[in-house]
């Protein structure tokens, strides 16, 4: 398995808030989000248990102050006493609004109370039979959740809960609902820094298995990694595997033909259509009395051979696509007479540009 340098204690920590920040933030404001969410749905939920609990209970008392109503008897008493036992505000709205009874008012003072004729829950327990609202009361002087329901005989029985209490009830769910949300929130961050931080490990391994690759070298073992991840390697040792062969086969290829290039028992001279020498054999240097220190691929033919009809011959070849010649070399080249043929080589997917090849052999003497 491959072996990395440590980094510095600094510098991971760096790293990884580097890497974390961005997840944290985001986590913890998506878990903020889900917390005023949930928030809102347990306002919803809390609300509608309230209501169900208001309705229960008006329901239970409802008959009794309905007797009272029938028998004829002041039902301000009796209002009074259901306040006492609920600790709550009980209310009773005559059909035509006036108050009849209201348990946190003094009997005396009943009488001189507006009409709530016009209170919205009113309204709505004489519309459907029962109405919920919550707003302040001037009379008691706090914000109070009003439930109504409409009685047999068309009065309205109304029940107040002040929101303060319902308010302390709800705390702890509050505090536990939100407080749930920031954990969520930060399991949540933590996961993604962790996910951030071992593909970062992940691809800093798979950049060292690339250059693996272009050296034509496997991949070493990553250790444990994702199971992506693993295949990942599998496929690129796999590459490196094939192109080593591949390789292997071409270099020995090339030795095979430059073997051949160099022990035919012919010279050979090569040059592109500048008429810049790419590559000659030892034959051709021997045949034109040339040094071996005197090859240099890119100068031109001219430097190697200073006959004027050997330039002819390639440009004809270039041209024609074939030509011949005799040369006859200076006696301090040797004086041979060497029989030259040329052909042009056309451009195809091995060879990236024209060239000409010439094909010397030595005349002998008459």
């Amino acid at each position: 398995m491959t072996t990395y340098a440590p980094s510095s204690g600094r510098s991971r920590l760096e790293g990884l808030l580097r890497r974390g920040t961005v997840p944290l933030l985001l986590s913890l404001a998506g878990g903020l989000l889900a917390g005023f969410t949930l928030n809102q749905v347990l306002n919803r939920a809390i609300a509608g248990g309230t209501e169900a609990s208001a309705f229960a209970l008006l329901a239970r008392v409802g008959p009794e102050l309905e007797t009272v109503l029938g028998s004829g008897q002041s039902p301000r008493e009796a209002i009074n006493r259901l306040g006492r036992q609920l600790s709550l505000r009980a209310t009773l709205v005559g059909t035509d609004g006036r108050v009849l009874g209201d348990s946190s008012v003094d009997p005396d003072r009943v009488d001189a109370l507006e009409n709530h004729a016009s209170r919205p829950e009113v309204v709505d327990a004489r519309r459907t039979g029962s109405g919920v609202r919550t707003r302040y009361s001037s009379t008691v002087g706090e914000r109070l959740v009003y439930a109504a329901v409409r009685l047999r005989g068309g009065e309205v029985l109304r029940l107040a809960f002040p929101e303060k209490d319902l308010a302390r009830w709800e705390a702890p769910f509050r505090a536990q609902t939100l407080g749930l949300s920031v954990l969520a929130s930060l399991l949540v961050a933590a996961l993604l820094v962790f996910m951030r931080s071992r593909h970062a490990a992940e691809m800093g391994l798979v950049r060292q298995a690339l250059g693996s690759v272009e050296r034509l070298e496997r991949p070493a073992d990553p250790g444990r990694v994702s199971e992506e991840a693993a295949i990942l390697f599998s496929a690129l040792g796999d590459l490196a595997d094939h192109a080593s062969e591949r390789d292997a086969s071409a270099r020995r290829a090339a030795v095979v033909h430059r073997l051949v290039f160099d022990e035919v028992p012919a010279g050979l001279l090569v040059v592109d259509p500048a008429l810049s020498l790419l590559d000659a054999n030892p034959e051709a240097i021997r045949l034109l009395g040339a040094s071996p220190a005197a090859i240099r691929s890119g100068e031109h033919i001219l430097e190697l051979v200073r006959e004027k009809a050997m330039t002819g011959l390639f440009e004809a070849a270039l041209e024609k696509g074939r030509a011949t010649a005799v040369l006859t070399l200076s006696a301090e080249r040797g004086g041979r007479t060497l029989e030259a043929v040329a052909v042009r080589v056309t451009p195809n997917a091995r060879t990236a540009q024209a060239a000409a090849v010439a094909i010397l052999r030595e005349t002998p003497a008459p």
